[in-house]
Parts: structure tokens; C-alpha cells; sequence
């Protein structure tokens, strides 16, 4: 997974490499202090019998 901020900076995060229906990954602390995001990328591949788009819900706090 890549953050892209608005300022230009990018941080890499790794995640575990299977998520299965309904799982939730770590709580993710972002380095840098007060900024805004610009965008997430996601790389995934989907398995089994509904293979195609995944649904995937980005929360946030501060």
C-alpha cells in the first residue's frame, strides 16, 4: 500500500499478505505530522470462486 500526501511525500506500508471477507488490518500510524491525504494505492488479487473488484473501507482518526 502507498499514502500519497498532499505536500508530495509518499510512505510505503506493508501489510499482511492474505485478508480474508470481514478482516481488518493493524492500526496504521502515519509518519510526518498534520497533513492531507491525496490518495491510497492498493495492489490485490482476488481469490477463489467471486474473483473480480474488491470493497475496501479506509478509516481514519486523529
Amino acid at each position: 500500500m502507498k499514502i500519497h500526501f498532499d505536500n508530495g511525500e509518499v510512505q510505503d506500508v506493508s501489510l499482511r499478505f492474505r485478508f480474508a471477507q470481514g478482516s481488518e488490518s493493524r492500526v496504521i500510524d502515519l509518519n510526518g505530522g498534520l497533513r492531507h491525504l491525496k490518495k491510497i494505492e492498493f495492489w490485490y488479487e482476488t481469490k477463489g470462486f467471486a474473483r473480480g473488484r474488491s470493497r475496501v473501507a479506509v478509516w481514519g482518526r486523529n
